[in-house]
């Protein structure tokens, strides 16, 4: 493997999320990498007929395409949703297109979602004024969880989307990828606190201090550290009814995945964390344990974007704050209410670091 394709896996990591606001945590993109931009079309309407399961599973899918696709680097991407950005070394960039059309593909044919999927090359943001600059910081579970800032990432989404003609793939017949190991068979996690509030925060002149200034108030104002506000609880997790699970793996099968290993699957899954077995395994107990220091609740991205579990009694304060920050620094914000939150896994392997859970708000 060559030290281009080992670029991110070189990047030095940081362990506390707050040091995403420092310009030395982040390190140039090379020209010659790949963005990937998804997003499901459409994805308003689908979320207000009560859909957004549906579109957070197609949004995460994207990462389970490209780990097919490029399976022994360490890529980086963050999780929008409806959709999902990441890059990669331009030597996969064939096969990449092909598992992505697969994905689209599947999203027609399981879930009747038309899938936005475009690509373009770092050096080709640059023509445009935009760069790209990742850091990668590494969750409790040693979880890696890429931060960008530059502005390149913005930038190749509204090119995608503004000219499709020249930066959506091609269709390509009979392609298929893999999805058996992105899974969402636990049910919402139910605020604790009060509310779960999800939040965008975004600084259009990307100024560092002002980032900092917001999360140190936040947390003020909390009364706890982000750390302490993750939505994901193991102890209050639960499985969805047998229903749902067999639904689920019923519209695999439908897109190509084999019906005996599905079967296995859900089976195995069933027995594990349905009924209990899990405790009687020590790996998989401490793969339960972790998924809450795994979970991508937090991410930066040019935008911070969290999920948060936030006392009732501060919403409206955290509110006043944005609003605060507005007026006073000219940033943009959006919250979203909603009493739950759900969570998209993608399981590579049971092994600390190696899987990460996809967080959104309930509720759309």
């Amino acid at each position: 493997m060559s030290k281009n394709e080992q670029f991110f896996e070189l990047v030095p990591g940081f362990s506390d999320f707050k040091q995403f606001t420092e310009e030395q945590a982040y390190v140039e993109v090379p020209d010659d990498w790949i963005v990937v931009v998804t997003d499901v079309k459409g994805s308003t309407k689908a979320i207000e007929a009560g859909r957004y399961r549906d579109v957070n599973k197609v949004g995460a899918a994207t990462i389970a395409a490209l780990k097919n696709a490029v399976p022994n680097i360490t890529l980086p991407f963050v999780f929008g949703g409806d959709g999902a950005t990441a890059i990669f070394p331009k030597a996969y960039a064939e096969t990449v297109r092909k598992h992505l059309c697969g994905l689209r593909r599947h999203a027609f044919q399981a879930y009747e979602m038309q899938l936005r999927v475009g690509m373009l090359s770092v050096g080709e943001l640059k023509g445009y004024g935009a760069s790209i600059l990742v850091g990668k910081f590494m969750t409790a579970g040693r979880c890696p969880i890429a931060v960008f800032r530059g502005g390149g990432l913005s930038v190749a989404d509204e090119l995608i989307k503004n000219h499709p003609e020249k930066f959506e793939i091609p269709e390509w017949p009979d392609s298929y990828t893999d999805l058996s190991e992105l899974t969402c068979n636990w049910r919402e996690m139910q605020s604790r606190q009060g509310k779960i509030l999800s939040i965008l925060f975004s600084d259009p002149e990307q100024r560092p201090e002002v980032y900092r200034q917001f999360v140190a108030r936040l947390e003020a104002l909390l009364g706890m550290p982000l750390a302490e506000v993750n939505p994901i609880e193991t102890n209050a997790m639960s499985y969805r009814s047998l229903f749902t699970l067999v639904s689920d793996s019923i519209d695999k099968v439908r897109s190509g995945a084999g019906l005996f290993s599905e079967a296995k699957r859900l089976f195995t899954n069933l027995c594990l964390f349905k009924f209990g077995l899990w405790r009687l395994f020590r790996p998989i107990a401490n793969y339960r344990q972790n998924i809450s220091n795994h979970s991508d609740y937090r991410k930066f991205d040019d935008i911070l974007r969290m999920v948060i579990d936030c006392p009732e009694d501060a919403v409206e304060s955290v509110r006043g704050l944005c609003e605060s920050f507005r007026d006073e620094y000219g940033t943009c914000f959006g919250i979203h209410v909603s009493h739950s939150a759900l969570m998209t896994c993608f399981v590579p392997s049971i092994g600390d670091g190696q899987h990460v859970h996809f967080v959104d708000g309930g509720n759309g």
